[in-house]
């Protein structure tokens, strides 16, 4: 008979550690892995540190339960999807941490750089329709794919160039008095 085993009941309700009942793996004292500078989710994605076990198949994916490592009893975090009453900071995940999309949405559909680009209809209107970077950047679930062009389009000289009008870096660009 095959037994289903939650672990959450003995981590949070009886506030036991992994090594309660694993103490043959690793030494998982807390902060120590922290202490090495090299403990991120790319990290975890590759199997080091928590990612040894926390892989999706012997325990909880590392990038699927963020309140399992997010969480203390004096703050705890309350999860639900869609994300309500919480204030998320993607930046800090993607520039603080080096993470990418996929690092945490490892679910929505393969996002290595320069796919999309290959196909033959990858346009902003594709975008706007909700294909390829659209199916998130829509302003609601990310930001919108029209805003924060320099965000994709690293080096871009922006708005001007794009409609051809003349940059007066010194007196103004006329026609954008701002009324």
């Amino acid at each position: 008979t095959k037994v289903i085993f939650d672990h959450k009941s003995h981590t949070q309700q009886f506030g036991l550690a992994c090594d309660s009942c694993h103490g043959d793996l690793f030494a998982m004292q807390r902060g120590v892995a922290e202490k090495t500078g090299k403990l991120n989710m790319a990290s975890l994605a590759k199997g080091k540190f928590c990612g040894a076990c926390h892989d999706g198949n012997t325990a909880f994916a590392s990038n699927s339960n963020c309140i399992a490592c997010h969480m203390t009893p004096e703050d705890p975090i309350i999860w639900t999807k869609p994300v309500k009453a919480v204030v998320f900071y993607h930046k800090t995940h993607t520039e603080q941490y080096g993470l990418d999309c996929d690092a945490c949405h490892n679910d929505t559909f393969a996002m290595k750089t320069g796919t999309a680009e290959k196909s033959h209809d990858f346009t902003m209107k594709a975008l706007y329709k909700g294909q390829y970077c659209g199916a998130c950047h829509d302003g609601k679930t990310a930001f919108a794919s029209n805003t924060l062009c320099n965000t994709c389009h690293i080096g871009a000289k922006g708005y001007d160039r794009l409609m051809g009008i003349e940059s007066h870096p010194e007196g103004g660009v006329e026609g954008h008095s701002g009324h």
